[in-house]
């Protein structure tokens, strides 16, 4: 990502943030950090009654059933990627993954780990939805794409997956993608968002 903060005028280092101005002296998209969380995949049939009652159990929340939401407690988020598969975001200290991995471990399921395999920052602003919306089929308009909801995508020809920001007062996105592909892809949102101007954290750089 060297190439997005050379010598131009309109870059200014912020210490933490490296800006770059868009062509109304603006910024309008904001590009964050994401500290390192949990990921855990799982694989099942909420058909299954004690599959279902054992999850829900386990995570004090039941699998989302409804395609493309997010199920939040206050320690953990569910999110829906397929009938029978969901992301389960937890802190990176969790004990999620072996706790389920013992208690179903005679039930008709998969439970992996996924924790290395992704890189997590969050877009912001008041342009995101245009901006990531420039490169990808699925709908990011306010009214598909709400607090809550989330969807296994494509992005500038990457695969991600994106979490609806859980703060009260943020439009926002999570972009959930493989690291190989991580610089690529901010790569792209950096450069799609050079007329309306960005801020992105310099540790992603």
């Amino acid at each position: 990502l060297s190439g997005l903060v050379g010598s131009e005028m309109c870059i200014r280092d912020r210490g933490k943030n490296i800006e770059r101005l868009g062509i109304n002296n603006e910024i309008s998209l904001f590009i964050k950090d994401k500290p390192f969380c949990r990921y855990v995949n799982i694989k099942g049939d909420t058909a299954n009654h004690e599959f279902a009652e054992k999850t829900a159990m386990i995570l004090g929340v039941s699998l989302p059933t409804q395609s493309n939401t997010v199920v939040r407690s206050e320690k953990r988020s569910v999110c829906w990627l397929g009938p029978h598969e969901w992301l389960i975001v937890d802190s990176p200290d969790s004990a999620i993954y072996q706790t389920l991995s013992n208690e179903l471990v005679n039930d008709h399921c998969s439970v992996v780990d996924m924790s290395g395999g992704y890189k997590c920052f969050a877009v912001e602003g008041d342009l995101w939805r245009n901006i990531l919306s420039s490169d990808s089929p699925f709908d990011l308009s306010e009214r598909n794409f709400q607090k809550n909801h989330c969807a296994q995508t494509i992005l500038a020809k990457t695969p991600v997956i994106l979490i609806s920001s859980n703060l009260m007062k943020c439009d926002g996105v999570d972009v959930l993608v493989r690291p190989s592909f991580a610089d690529y892809l901010l790569e792209w949102i950096c450069d799609a968002a050079l007329e309306s101007g960005y801020s992105i954290s310099a540790n992603l750089l």
